[in-house]
């Protein structure tokens, strides 16, 4: 966030981190113990959403992830946000994500807010088949 904020991306965006199987990450991913032997293409999960990587700071990149926009394009934020992420993910830190992609994609896309709603409505759909 703080590179970003330093550089004034216009359109900072993040993903979770979604290994592939059979490619070199997934399978260091395999043989340190973050994924299970069996990690297929049926494990991977939205990349706005959660990750399959086992790890203790998983919910912490979950929340990272929402906020990263918000602490990239006002960095004043930033200690406020190493506080929130590490709170347990919740609707409403789901909704600040969805918020932010919303007014990401206004102006990267360059689409209205009728055609933003409906990207949104279809990107929620996503989230609720993960």
């Amino acid at each position: 966030m703080k590179f970003n904020a330093m550089l004034k991306v216009d359109f900072p965006d993040c993903a979770i981190f979604q290994p592939f199987p059979k490619t070199d990450l997934a399978i260091y991913s395999i043989e340190n113990g973050y994924l299970d032997k069996d990690f297929s293409v049926d494990d991977l999960c939205s990349v706005m959403d959660y990750s399959p990587l086992k790890s203790k700071y998983k919910h912490k990149f979950a929340n990272l992830q929402k906020f990263f926009y918000l602490g990239s394009k006002y960095p004043f934020l930033i200690p406020v946000i190493r506080i929130l992420i590490n709170q347990k993910p919740n609707k409403v830190f789901s909704a600040i994500g969805l918020i932010t992609y919303g007014m990401r994609s206004l102006v990267a896309f360059r689409i209205n807010l009728k055609d933003a709603i409906w990207m949104g409505l279809k990107t929620l759909k996503t989230f609720k088949k993960n």
